[in-house]
């Protein structure tokens, strides 16, 4: 079993150099409510639902304070829910589509500065 730790990052066919382990994602799945109904006396019942509104996939990585990456964040930003993201790395793929940066990316400038993209998506395949 190979673990993921390097994954390659191609956002809009352009590969995106990030911060080493601050890449993370969901797939999507959604928030699921567990609750218990009873019928009187030991009868129970397991009902279970889905959210929906939270079945969709959430993509977030850092990169470092250059020019380049922040003329490559306000593109991305301005392309709305345009953008599509492949990661790869030892044999695992996914792919979310309709990716749009919802976090408002605070830049920090300096010999360390650093700053992080979120995305939501939808769920990813």
């Amino acid at each position: 079993m190979a673990a993921l730790s390097t994954p390659t990052i191609v956002v809009n066919n352009t590969p995106v150099a990030i911060k080493p382990n601050s890449f993370s994602y969901t797939e999507g799945f959604g928030e699921r409510n567990v609750r218990v109904a009873s019928a009187g006396g030991s009868a129970k019942e397991t009902i279970i639902t889905e959210n929906v509104e939270t079945q969709m996939s959430m993509v977030k990585f850092t990169l470092y304070t250059t020019t380049d990456n922040i003329n490559l964040s306000r593109i991305l930003a301005a392309n709305l829910a345009s953008n599509t993201i492949e990661v790869s790395d030892n044999g695992f793929t996914r792919t979310f589509s309709r990716a749009i940066i919802v976090n408002d990316f605070e830049v920090s400038a300096g010999v360390d500065g650093e700053f992080e993209l979120e995305f939501k998506t939808v769920a990813a395949v």
